[in-house]
């Protein structure tokens, strides 16, 4: 970074050249997990959290860079600087008039905010997740990401705050009731019954919740994919040990 700044190399091919260091680095990390490389994939992810800080303070951001910031710390799993990041797309955008002109672009934009609010529930942050996410679907409420995203904040909040599992479970059944007409019925539908399955379970209506997987399974033994069904064979048999 410094030996191309020294070189006199603009700030847009310095960005990009250290985006392209910056994914080689991540192949990497990725290459090592794989192949179960413990120490060495340790040493490349360290490298990589102190490329993207050095990144992150770039005085001089695209909005492009700050997305490839934003998307690898959350691929970390670093929820808290991903949310940061987030946030400073959504104010280099309003600062742009230019940014939120084309329709792809607003597209782009509605697809940061939700990602921010993935970020915030990641992070505890329920209560700031569910403005962002009403906000979105005041604006629009068919928007299904946002619909189900909102399930899960109130999902991961009822774990922490028990009070919230009611209004989970009651957003997970008007989900999966608007879903069903839907045909094929998307895996969007199979997961809002797995989580209405899952309030009334931490709810303590254990034989609702029994009902509620059996009845799903017998309307489609694939229920949704692999990880779902994993999911419900998980909670019954949870469900049927206690």
């Amino acid at each position: 970074m410094g030996d191309l700044e020294q070189q006199g190399a603009g700030t847009a091919r310095v960005t990009q050249v250290l985006v392209g260091l910056g994914r080689g680095l991540e192949q990497q990390l990725r290459q090592h997990e794989a192949a179960g490389r413990t120490s060495e994939a340790e040493s490349v992810r360290k490298s990589f959290e102190s490329f993207l800080g050095k990144l992150a303070a770039r005085q001089q951001q695209s909005f492009g860079t700050l997305q490839y910031l934003a998307e690898s710390y959350f691929a970390m799993g670093n929820y808290e600087k991903a949310g940061d990041t987030f946030d400073r797309m959504l104010q280099l955008a309003e600062q742009d008039p230019a940014v939120g002109e084309s329709k792809e672009m607003r597209g782009e934009i509605v697809r940061v905010r939700l990602r921010r609010a993935t970020a915030l529930r990641l992070t505890s942050k329920f209560e700031l997740a569910l403005e962002e996410l009403d906000v979105l679907l005041k604006e629009n409420d068919r928007l299904l990401p946002a619909i189900m995203e909102k399930g899960r904040v109130l999902q991961d909040w009822g774990e922490q705050n028990p009070p919230r599992l009611l209004d989970a479970a009651k957003h997970w059944d008007q989900t999966s009731k608007r879903l069903q007409t839907s045909s094929p019925r998307p895996a969007e539908y199979f997961e809002a019954r797995y989580g209405l399955a899952l309030s009334l379970s931490r709810l303590g209506k254990k034989q609702d919740a029994i009902k509620v997987l059996r009845s799903t399974m017998a309307l489609s033994a694939n229920v949704g994919g692999p990880e779902l069904r994993t999911k419900y064979e998980s909670l019954l048999r949870e469900l049927d040990a206690t």
